[in-house]
């Protein structure tokens, strides 16, 4: 043991270093491989130390893996904070929700794939302590539909069937990509640019699925049914296809319907009364 705080710093650096080149390394193989197929001994070689440096720094494999989901999640929460405490509508809120995911698991690309095993797996290998970290995200995305419904900008669905549509959607799209670069050859884009054409498709599908229909609208009072009205209704889209100006002057062009079926907007566009 020194006292020496130039040896001492060199000491910490050197530890941070190993630690991190075991998390770097562990997050790929348990990507690639899941949990039961990463040994330690591939751990400890990918990163270049000695295996006995797992035990030293993290207590053994499965405390590993369960330090790579803390940290994931920990950063994942902070993407995330900002639109917990966003007073901004709720359609607003779930396209910044979209945008934040994609922007994680853009930084973290192993993330789907390991979110993908452990679901398969039944959560074997998840300590217990993160599921509240787990069940965190759920409950943002339980807050702003239920917010949507409130405000009468969304149609009365069920939160948590939105939330497996929604994070099952992300989650495959980016935990699929290396497979799809394989089946592609290299012919289709799979980097940065296919991500934002996925996020902007994923934003308008939810936005037209989510959106209330003219029944649910018409009964709405609340003032923010008028400002979703004044926003141009997000969720309904004018077809590209309508002759409007073949239509009488007091009645709107039909507009696509959310479930397929074409319907007429009231003749006074006007918000909700």
């Amino acid at each position: 043991m020194t006292d020496d705080p130039i040896v001492s710093r060199k000491g910490a650096r050197k530890t941070g270093a190993t630690r991190e080149a075991l998390m770097s390394a562990a997050t790929d193989l348990f990507a690639q491989r899941g949990f039961e197929g990463t040994r330690v001994d591939k751990i400890a070689e990918t990163a270049g130390v000695n295996k006995a440096m797992i035990s030293y720094h993290f207590g053994g494999k499965g405390a590993l893996y369960n330090e790579i989901l803390r940290e994931t999640f920990a950063d994942a929460h902070r993407r995330f904070a900002a639109i917990r405490e966003s007073d901004a509508p709720a359609d607003e809120r779930l396209r910044a929700f979209i945008e934040a995911f994609a922007d994680l698991s853009l930084l973290r690309p192993a993330l789907p794939a390991m979110v993908l095993r452990e679901v398969m797996s039944g959560g074997l290998h998840i300590e217990k302590g993160l599921l509240p970290k787990l069940l965190a995200i759920f409950s943002l995305v339980q807050d702003i539909i239920d917010q949507g419904i409130a405000e009468g900008t969304f149609s009365a669905v069920n939160p948590y069937l939105t939330h497996i549509s929604l994070l099952g959607s992300l989650v495959f799209f980016f935990a699929s990509m290396p497979i799809r670069a394989r089946l592609e050859e290299g012919r289709l884009p799979v980097g940065v640019a296919e991500v934002r054409e996925y996020v902007r498709h994923l934003q308008q599908v939810l936005g037209r699925g989510l959106a209330p229909t003219l029944a649910e609208s018409r009964t709405c009072l609340r003032p923010a049914c008028q400002l979703w009205w004044k926003r141009g209704a997000p969720g309904y889209a004018t077809s590209g296809n309508t002759e409007a100006s073949n239509q009488p002057k007091n009645i709107p062009a039909p507009i696509p319907y959310p479930q397929g079926r074409l319907m007429r907007l009231p003749t006074k566009t006007k918000p909700p009364m």
